[in-house]
């Protein structure tokens, strides 16, 4: 019998594939949707990552735990975390320093649960603009996968986002592959959807999209990151034709 092994944030910096065709998919959302939900990149070290951010507001954003480094159980605030916000439904766009990590009490590096942390940055500001978050995602139908990037971090250049709209639909290898998920399903959602990396220097394989949104009644909310992907020990990182990608819904932790 193949062990199964979790592929986290870090390792989608180096070389990994994963299925790339579904019926399901639809490309239906616009960037004019997605021009008013406010989006970002996380940056460490002057280094752009394929993590998703969930923005709170403009001045906190979520982040799975597993990207940022650690000494022991404790963050590193000596590595430079940076966010870039995208300019969105203001128009303009800003990038700050992390000031403050806080991840969450019971979060567990070996199996993933409660994966998330909270990044606070431009500190004394006033909060002037803030995120809907999607909740009750059994009301849901489709998902939206979005995929921002910069096409240059020294001068914030920001690329045109991949969006992907795909119904929600069971996938029973998630359950089989994941006893997390199997036991979280209103907290998670799962799929196989994967992108183009959008650089050689993230990847030379297709990535998991970093975020996903829910359309309901006109808006888009914003529901959740990518958290972990699982594969087989029989299958290499850039071929694997099924694995499937988790992420951990943001709702849950407002």
């Amino acid at each position: 019998m193949a062990r199964i092994w979790i592929i986290v944030n870090a390792l989608w910096l180096l070389f990994l594939a994963v299925a790339s065709g579904n019926p399901r998919l639809s490309p239906r959302q616009s960037l004019q949707d997605l021009a008013k939900v406010k989006g970002g990149i996380f940056v460490k070290n002057g280094n752009q990552t394929t993590c998703g951010l969930g923005f709170i507001d403009n001045k906190a954003a979520f982040v799975s735990a597993d990207c940022l480094d650690y000494d022991g159980q404790t963050v590193k605030m000596s590595t430079n975390y940076e966010v870039y916000v995208d300019s969105a439904f203001t128009g303009s766009s800003e990038h700050y320093s992390v000031t403050n990590v806080t991840v969450h009490p019971s979060y567990n590096p070996q199996t993933r649960a409660n994966n998330i942390a909270i990044l606070e940055f431009n500190d004394n500001a006033n909060v002037s603009w803030y995120n809907y978050n999607a909740i009750a995602p059994s009301k849901w139908s489709t998902l939206v996968y979005v995929q921002r990037y910069l096409t240059d971090v020294s001068t914030a250049t920001w690329g045109t986002p991949k969006l992907l709209t795909k119904g929600i639909g069971a996938v029973s290898t998630c359950t089989d592959m994941s006893p997390l998920f199997s036991a979280n399903k209103n907290d998670m959602m799962c799929d196989q959807v994967v992108a183009d990396s959008p650089s050689d220097t993230l990847s030379q394989c297709k990535v998991p999209y970093p975020a996903i949104y829910v359309m309901f009644n006109g808006i888009l909310y914003q529901a959740g990151i990518f958290n972990y992907a699982v594969i087989t020990d029989d299958d290499s990182l850039c071929n694997d034709n099924s694995a499937p990608a988790y992420y951990t819904l943001l709702g849950n932790y407002i």
